[in-house]
C-alpha cells in the first residue's frame, strides 16, 4: 500500500474534480464524500469554493491538498472485494487524518497492477478560517498506523510491508547529479563504503574501535538513532540513512556489541579521565597526607617570618610585622590607595588651576579707577 499527499497553492477545485471523476478511470460506484449535504458536481464544488474563502490570505499557502491510496491487486478475491475494502480503508484514513475537513474521493481502476483512490481535502476545517496541518511526524504515524492495521485486518489483499519497513540507502538528488555530471563518488557514498569493509573485517569489539579510529570515524548513540561521525568534516551520518542498520546489528550480535552501551570516543575519554582521578585508597591517603603537610608548612611560615631590617620607634615595627603578616594576594588594596591618591592629586592640582583662572579673569574685568580732577 501507498499514500502520497501532494499541495497545491492555488484553489483549483474544478479541475481536480473533473480529474477524479474522469469517465475512462472512475467508477462511480464507490465515490467518497466527507461533510457534504449535496452530492452532485456543482454543489460540491460550490462548497469547496465557499470554505476556502474563509482562509486567511498568505503568500504560497495551501488551498487543498490532493492525496492517492494505492493497493496492489490481489488473486485470492475479486476486483468488487478489493474495492469494497480500498473503500473502507480510506473511510478510515480520512477519520484519522481530515475528519473535520471536506474530502470527495473517486476510485480510479485503469490500472492492471493497482487499485487507487484520489482524494480532494480542504485545507482548512469546515467553517474555520485557520489552515489545518499536521505536522511530518503525525501524518507518518497516520500512515503507518493504517498500513499496520490494513495487514493486520485484510490479509486478503495481498499487500507487502512499505511504509513501515526499515530505511534503505537514499541518494540526494544533488549527490545523483554530481555522480553523473562529474563522475566523482559523493562524500556519503565514500562513507558508506569504508563502513561496509568495516563491518566485514572487524572480527571483535578491539579490531572494530581499531578500523573506525583509522578511518578518523566515531560512533555516537542519540535515543534510538544510531550514527557515525566523520571527524575530519564533523559531520554525522545515521546508519539508517546509510542503509548500513541491518549490518551494523548483524556485526554487533557477533562481536558482542551491546548498542545502549556503545559510546563516542568523547564519551570515552571522559569515562577514562574518570578512571584515573579514581585511584586506590593507600595512594589517595598519601596524596592527602602530603597535601595536609604543606598546607601545614605554609601556615608556620605565615606565622614566623624571617627577621626584617630595623625600623625605628614602636610605629614602625607595628608596620613592619602587619605588612609581613599579610599574604601576597591581599597586597592588592595598597596598590589601590595609591591609585586613590593619585586621582586626589590630579583633583587638587585641577581646582587650583581652575582657581587661579577665575583669579585671572577678575583682574581682566575688573574696572579701572577714575582719576580725580
Amino acid at each position: 500500500m501507498i499514500i502520497k499527499s501532494m499541495s497545491r497553492k492555488d484553489p483549483s477545485f474544478t479541475q481536480l474534480y473533473d480529474y477524479i471523476t474522469r469517465d475512462e478511470a472512475h467508477d462511480y460506484h464507490y465515490s467518497y464524500t466527507n461533510n457534504f449535504i449535496l452530492q452532485d458536481r456543482d454543489a460540491i464544488i460550490q462548497e469547496f469554493q465557499r470554505n476556502a474563502q474563509l482562509l486567511t490570505r498568505r503568500k504560497n499557502a495551501n488551498y487543498l491538498y490532493h492525496e492517492v491510496i494505492s493497493i496492489t491487486r490481489a488473486n485470492g478475491i475479486s476486483e468488487q472485494q478489493q474495492k469494497e475494502i480500498l473503500h473502507k480503508i480510506v473511510a478510515e484514513y480520512v477519520n484519522s487524518r481530515a475528519r473535520d475537513c471536506l474530502v470527495y474521493g473517486g476510485l480510479h481502476d485503469e490500472k492492471d497492477n493497482n487499485l487507487h483512490f484520489h482524494l480532494m481535502i480542504s485545507a482548512n476545517r469546515l467553517n474555520e478560517r485557520s489552515r489545518y496541518r499536521l505536522s511530518k511526524k503525525q501524518f507518518d504515524e497516520i500512515k503507518k498506523g493504517l498500513e499496520s492495521h490494513v495487514l493486520e485486518k485484510h490479509p486478503e489483499l495481498e499487500q507487502e510491508l512499505i511504509i513501515n519497513r526499515e530505511a534503505k540507502e537514499t541518494l540526494s538528488k544533488n549527490a545523483a547529479e554530481l555522480k553523473r555530471r562529474t563522475g566523482q563518488i559523493p562524500e556519503r557514498d565514500l562513507l558508506k563504503s569504508k563502513l561496509e569493509d568495516i563491518f566485514k573485517s572487524a572480527q571483535n569489539k578491539t579490531e572494530f574501535f581499531n578500523y573506525l579510529s583509522k578511518q578518523k570515524l566515531e560512533i555516537y548513540i542519540r535515543g534510538k538513532n544510531v550514527g557515525i561521525k566523520d571527524t575530519q568534516t564533523g559531520r554525522n551520518h545515521r546508519l539508517k540513512t546509510l542503509g548500513l542498520l541491518e549490518q551494523f546489528q548483524e556485526l554487533s550480535q557477533a562481536i558482542g556489541l551491546q548498542l545502549s552501551h556503545t559510546k563516542s570516543s568523547e564519551d570515552q575519554a571522559k569515562t577514562k579521565n574518570q578512571t584515573k582521578q579514581q585511584k586506590s585508597p593507600p595512594e589517595t591517603q598519601q596524596k592527602t597526607e602530603d597535601k595536609k603537610n604543606d598546607k601545614e608548612n605554609q601556615e608556620s611560615k605565615n606565622r614566623d617570618p624571617k627577621p626584617q631590617t630595623q625600623a625605628t620607634g614602636t610605629q614602625s615595627e607595628k608596620h613592619t610585622q602587619d605588612s609581613l603578616s599579610t599574604k601576597p594576594e591581599h597586597q592588592v588594596p595598597s596598590r589601590q590607595c595609591k591609585i586613590k591618591e593619585l586621582k586626589k592629586q590630579f583633583i587638587r592640582q585641577a581646582k587650583q588651576e581652575l582657581q587661579s583662572k577665575r583669579k585671572t579673569r577678575q583682574k581682566k574685568h575688573k574696572p579701572k579707577q577714575k582719576g580725580k580732577h
